[in-house]
């Protein structure tokens, strides 16, 4: 199964290759913003490449884990989160506890304790960031990791795909099956978000991109079983997520270099935001592989919907529905929706059908399993309802 990082290492019991260059590492509390005051604190292991002042690693272990130091270094040799998998010669850490955890590892690295202000700035930033505080100078260009050109598509899809509007065709329990074989993408789940018409914190408008249909599946469950409110967010897998933002809300740079660049934005409120997040939920960087996917992604489900329009779909739940779409590039992207795993759920012929008062968001679910209705049947009922005609 690829992920959204490809590796370039041919044999994964060597190690990367070394590099004449300086990583900063830290263990920190994490941030009480998300996490309840009656729980232990996990903590936060960040590693930091000070050459390019990126981090290349962000590793929040569960809090009742103890997740060795060290290994937080391995993850990030090998599967940094900027930049290709390599070695540091030079490794720097703020006190001596944390330099006697990584002695003892084969990196042929000096390691030194010593102040590390680049890496405390980078936390303080992280934190801002998990806040919901814009970074004045947030780029679409990732610092440098991303070219115009990629960018520039990127606006495009993400455009068209406003236009198509597929939330007002599918549900997020609508999902189908990605692969694009130029990419080295196959078996991949997309899912559409922001089909439901909510008055009060309505979801955002987009894509979900999951490594699997289990993925999803685990995402979904984790997501329904969190209180966002009180406990610490562990959405148990990565996702790639596209989301639309209004122009007001978008930090300046992005603005300036939306202006500036001419790139094209269907609406007001659809300035796109792409984002890779970890399994916590905190965005890590972004690579051109990730564009490039999201962007094919876009393209393949649009035409994968205007083939359908004349269809009894998306309802049906007796068919294998496929179809190899064009992304650009002589990029092709597949979209399959497996018969009955379409929706993840019981065909709506078998749903009984239940008119009552209208449910708010936040009330319990009148199904009585204790959550929110939010957070159980809402969307399976408003599935129903447009399969009614509501």
């Amino acid at each position: 199964m690829t992920t959204f990082r490809r590796r370039s290492r041919s044999n994964e019991d060597e190690l990367p290759p070394l590099v004449e260059t300086e990583w900063l590492g830290g263990r920190y509390p994490f941030p009480d913003i998300v996490t309840a005051k009656d729980e232990e604190t996990p903590n936060i292991m960040l590693w930091l490449d000070r050459d390019r002042g990126r981090l290349v690693q962000v590793m929040v272990p569960p809090a009742e884990l103890s997740a060795p130091f060290a290994f937080s270094l391995v993850r990030a040799m090998f599967d940094p989160g900027a930049g290709y998998p390599r070695r540091p010669r030079h490794i720097r850490v703020a006190d001596a506890t944390l330099k006697e955890e990584l002695a003892g590892g084969d990196l042929d690295a000096e390691i030194v304790v010593a102040p590390t202000p680049e890496l405390d700035d980078a936390f303080a930033e992280l934190c801002a960031t998990m806040r919901g505080e814009s970074d004045p100078e947030c780029s679409y260009f990732e610092h440098g990791a991303l070219g115009e050109g990629v960018v520039a598509a990127l606006f495009a899809a993400a455009a068209d795909l406003y236009r198509a509007a597929p939330w007002n065709e599918l549900v997020e329990f609508q999902v189908v099956e990605v692969d694009i074989e130029a990419l080295g993408i196959q078996g991949m789940c997309l899912s559409v978000t922001g089909a439901l018409d909510e008055e009060e914190a309505p979801d955002p408008k987009g894509l979900m991109l999951f490594r699997s249909f289990v993925e999803h599946g685990r995402y979904m469950d984790a997501l329904a079983s969190m209180d966002l409110d009180e406990t610490q967010l562990d959405f148990d897998v990565p996702v790639l997520a596209l989301t639309y933002q209004r122009r007001e809300e978008l930090p300046p740079q992005m603005r300036r270099e939306t202006a500036s660049h001419g790139w094209p934005v269907a609406a007001a409120s659809a300035y796109p935001m792409l984002e890779y997040r970890n399994r916590y939920g905190i965005p890590e960087a972004l690579r051109e592989f990730d564009v490039q996917i999201i962007a094919a992604c876009a393209r393949g489900l649009i035409a994968f919907l205007r083939d359908h329009a004349e269809k009894d779909f998306p309802f049906r739940h007796d068919e294998v529905s496929a179809g190899t779409y064009p992304a650009g590039d002589d990029v092709e992207v597949r979209i399959t929706a497996h018969g009955s795993d379409w929706m993840l759920e019981p065909p709506l012929s078998m749903e009984p059908v239940v008119h009552g008062p209208k449910v708010g968001r936040n009330e319990p679910c009148p199904c009585g399993s204790g959550k929110k209705y939010k957070k159980c049947c809402l969307a399976k009922d408003e599935a129903a309802r447009r399969g009614r005609g509501d």
